[in-house]
């Protein structure tokens, strides 16, 4: 078995880590998860909590398999019996040798962190594992393989001078198990992809963050204005879009700054949201 990585605490609330009471910037979820739509992240936070959510099967699950593959026995919760069931009879871990379980592992260089479900030893290879728990056995086989969070734990394991050498996800559901193995390169080569989007996400090339939007355009809704009610205050981001459009001609006349407006008829301004590139378009309309 190997031993914990000294000075390396995990907090579980927050989901955070801290090494030699320094917090770690970032965790594998926040690369693995940055694309994630606000739909998805919605419908997950919807099925979390409760008797039947996915947070009490998955704590449910993981600790029994720690305990399990640490060759102590323990109880078997009634409620998610036949995903036990379905765990203890799969064939992947006859004869394996567990070297590792719940395993935190921390790559300094890029301040991120992570824990891995488990590290075994089979037929002299090192298997570096996660497993996943879904509600039905129809959604076993629709569990896609996680290569970038098991690169990540392989890259940080080889900071440790730990080399895995093939990555297994273990599907777990009522009554069924599905086991995906991938050779750590691979799985290496889209942590490191993942990684570099990251950081061309995030961060600026000389390394500071980037200044987020107010709302980013996913989350932008339209702005409605009724007549007669004084214009919305538009976010500074919004403002800088599209300047092409301020000069462009809605009526049939030349764009005319303030001053050369005087004297003419006034015009109401309406906003509406583009759909195409969500830029704010502006119309003027004479007033009646």
């Amino acid at each position: 078995m190997y031993e914990p990585i000294p000075g390396l605490e995990f907090f579980e609330k927050p989901h955070r880590y801290r090494l030699n009471g320094e917090w770690v910037a970032h965790n594998v979820s926040d690369i693995v998860d940055m694309d994630m739509t606000t739909f998805k992240r919605s419908m997950i936070a919807k099925y979390k909590d409760g008797e039947d959510g996915w947070a009490a099967r998955g704590k449910t699950i993981h600790d029994y398999a720690e305990a399990w593959l640490n060759g102590n026995e323990v109880e078997v919760p009634e409620k998610w019996k036949d995903w036990i069931q379905a765990l203890r009879g799969e064939k992947f871990f006859e004869g394996a040798e567990t070297l590792a379980t719940e395993y935190r592992v921390v790559d300094e260089a890029k301040s991120c962190a992570g824990s891995l479900d488990f590290l075994l030893r089979k037929n002299g290879v090192i298997y570096v594992g996660d497993i996943k728990t879904v509600s039905s056995k129809k959604a076993v086989s629709g569990r896609k393989f996680c290569a970038t969070q098991l690169g990540a734990y392989s890259s940080m394991l080889a900071c440790q001078g730990i080399y895995a050498e093939m990555a297994v996800m273990v599907v777990v559901g009522p009554e069924k198990v599905k086991v995906i193995e991938q050779s750590v390169g691979s799985c290496l080569e889209a942590w490191s992809d993942a990684w570099g989007k990251f950081q061309a996400k995030h961060f600026s090339s000389d390394g500071l963050p980037k200044v987020r939007e107010q709302y980013p355009r996913s989350e932008r809704q339209p702005t409605q204005v009724r007549r007669g009610s004084p214009l919305p205050q538009m976010p500074s981001v919004q403002s800088q879009l599209c300047d092409d459009t301020r000069s462009r001609n809605f009526g049939g006349q030349d764009a005319m700054s303030t001053s050369q407006r005087r004297g003419q008829p006034q015009f109401k301004v309406d906003y509406e949201e583009s759909k195409g590139d969500a830029c704010i378009r502006r119309r003027r309309r004479k007033l009646l």
